[in-house]
């Protein structure tokens, strides 16, 4: 009897229909929002083995898109704690922004 194991989807919570080690997700956030690999380090990092825990690239994307909005929304709760200048609040802003905008973008696509 085949020993298969069942996720459930990071994003969505449906049955994902992946094998452990099977897929592999390509963020799609642009870099002129905020640099690819600055967004694996931080977030698809933590996602790096566990692809599988996500229907398809869209719900990887917008797992990966709530992680970097609330980061963001958080440091500019206390911004003279996260920033140096007012210029990087500024932004920090823009990018909180944008990133909403894509995540709108991905979710209506």
């Amino acid at each position: 009897m085949e020993n298969s194991t069942t996720y459930k989807c990071k994003y969505c919570a449906k049955d994902t229909g992946h094998e452990k080690g099977t897929v592999n997700f390509e963020l799609l956030i642009p870099e002129n929002i905020i640099p690819v690999e600055a967004l694996k380090l931080k977030y698809a990092g933590f996602y790096k083995f566990g692809h599988h825990h996500f229907c398809d690239t869209r719900c990887y994307n917008l797992k990966v898109l709530d992680d970097a909005i609330q980061d963001f929304e958080l440091s500019l709760l206390n911004p003279e704690q996260h920033f140096l200048k007012n210029t990087d609040i500024d932004k920090a802003k823009e990018t909180l922004h944008n990133l909403k905008m894509f995540k709108d973008t991905l979710i209506n696509s």
